[in-house]
């Protein structure tokens, strides 16, 4: 069993206990892979996803339930908890503890080998632009109420290098461009550091499990949120 902080007879996190729940619904989202260049000097696909979950105390609080860099001979970030430096067993866990939130989740792979035509030619930003913007179109589709929205910091998301990092307009327009007023209460749209921000790391298990998946044909993690997930895939 993975390393792990203890529950109450509840079976609540310990650390959850006594906190004031947030508001509405959670939207975080964060990628994998390069965006930009193709094989073979870069990777064959572009992945992002993004969970919506209204018990985003608790995806918070994943993050701190688990023993960090249990994967040995990987460099390690002491601050962080992420899927690349986790062993099987905290990887699989991880998931496990995300599906009893039973959290909504969105992905877009991105061919990059094989990109549909108003694809083609466009440069790493562009296609982490146009990828979130898809991402949000499909969030927004399904979900409805409060919603807040936290990206992992990226300078592709920067319109201008004068303004101070991270820029969030394009990501407010993006949103804005697909909210229904009659069904979406925007609270807030910004970019995270990952590093301060827990739920990005709990994601990085849902991307990461992705990417397992469909890159490398390892389902064991995946299988674990496969029914929570709804895949677009982005090809000619």
């Amino acid at each position: 069993m993975a390393g792990r902080q203890p529950r109450d007879s509840r079976g609540r996190w310990t650390k959850y206990i006594g906190r004031k729940p947030k508001i509405g619904k959670l939207v975080v989202a964060d990628e994998g892979r390069v965006p930009g260049g193709k094989p073979p000097a870069s990777s064959k696909e572009f992945i992002m996803a993004a969970a919506v979950t209204d018990r985003w105390d608790e995806f918070e609080t994943i993050a701190d339930a688990f023993d960090k860099n249990t994967q040995k001979g990987i460099a390690s970030s002491p601050n962080e908890l992420k899927y690349k430096t986790s062993d099987d067993d905290t990887r699989i866990e991880v998931l496990e503890e995300i599906a009893k939130l039973k959290p909504s989740i969105h992905a877009i792979i991105v061919h990059k080998d094989d990109l549909p035509p108003d694809w083609e030619g466009l440069g790493g930003y562009d296609i982490y632009r146009k990828t979130t913007a898809n991402i949000i179109e499909d969030v927004m589709r399904d979900t409805d109420g409060d919603l807040t929205f936290y990206f992992d910091q990226h300078t592709a998301l920067d319109e201008k290098p004068e303004i101070p990092f991270p820029d969030n307009r394009f990501l407010v327009r993006a949103v804005e461009e697909k909210t229904d007023p009659a069904r979406h209460n925007v609270r807030e749209v910004s970019q995270k550091n990952s590093v301060e921000e827990k739920t990005l790391q709990t994601n990085d298990f849902i991307v990461g499990s992705i990417k397992s998946r469909h890159v490398f044909g390892d389902r064991s993690p995946y299988d674990r949120i496969e029914d929570l997930v709804q895949i677009r895939e982005i090809r000619r």
